[in-house]
């Protein structure tokens, strides 16, 4: 009885080892998979910035400096609209 008892409890304690290293694991991978899609985010923003800033240099030397910067809002107006829309249909499914 106090053998079968003590495997039990060593077998428990197995168990729990094994689940902990497989959970330490799992957290480490959502980490790296956070910390990358941050990356992306980052550098999305930028590239967002540098085309914006490089439309607007480009319609300013065809039209006035308020029209430059009309045409490049509504842009991206539109593209953030169009996110938003994506956005909400997969939230749907």
């Amino acid at each position: 009885m106090i053998r079968s008892l003590s495997k039990l409890v060593v077998r428990t304690a197995e168990l729990i080892e094994a689940e902990g290293r497989v959970a330490r694991h799992e957290v480490i991978r959502m980490l790296k998979i956070t910390l990358l899609y941050s990356l992306a985010s980052v550098l999305v923003l930028g590239a967002v910035i540098a085309l914006a800033v490089g439309l607007y240099t480009a319609l300013a030397t065809l039209t006035t400096i308020g029209i430059a910067w009309a045409l490049v809002g509504v842009l991206l107006l539109a593209c953030s609209c169009a996110a938003a829309l994506i956005a909400q249909r997969h939230e749907s499914l």
